[in-house]
């Protein structure tokens, strides 16, 4: 599965709860790399071993990032995907009003196969929080550069997951 597939499944999933975010996108140099289509199915809340929820979005390339072309409305507008290390992905999500960007981890579990999970500021120690995290509001982290989202997704990744999504990808 390539890294477009990846982005893909864990945005769908975000429904926007990162801890992470931008005004300006950070990931820019992105490749259609799941293909120019694909669908991607979220699974969410799992209690007992079962999700108890459950959606779905198409996305189609578009002038350097996955646009939503189908779908719930709550799902991820666009989505823009970099390798991290090993199995691991950052994925960039932006909102219908693309002023903020969102962050998260996808980790492969298997081909067509991801965890996804928000980055979360709390996993860097507070000297380098307070370098790069500004405050517009209570528990988010607002960064500025490639370089402070790479800081916070390689601690994030380095820790046990957390509030975590199944996403499956498939092709269209």
């Amino acid at each position: 599965m390539n890294i477009s597939r990846f982005l893909l499944t864990s945005f769908i999933a975000l429904d926007l709860s990162a801890c992470v975010e931008s005004r300006a996108p950070l990931l820019t140099q992105t490749e259609p790399t799941a293909g120019q289509q694909f669908q991607l199915n979220f699974y969410e809340d799992f209690q007992d071993g079962k999700a108890r929820e459950f959606h779905a979005a198409i996305y189609r390339w578009n002038e350097g990032k996955y646009v939503r072309s189908g779908g719930m409305a709550r799902d991820v507008k666009n989505l823009a995907v970099e390798p991290l290390g090993h199995d691991d992905f950052i994925l960039q999500g932006g909102g219908e009003t693309e002023s903020s960007f969102f962050y998260w981890i996808a980790r492969k579990l298997f081909p067509g196969a991801y965890l996804i999970f928000p980055i979360e500021e709390a996993d860097v120690d507070d000297g380098v929080r307070k370098a790069i995290c500004q405050r517009e509001k209570a528990n988010t982290c607002v960064i500025t550069t490639h370089d402070q989202l790479v800081a916070l997704a390689q601690a994030t990744a380095a820790r046990p997951v957390r509030n975590g999504t199944l996403g499956v990808v498939l092709e269209k």
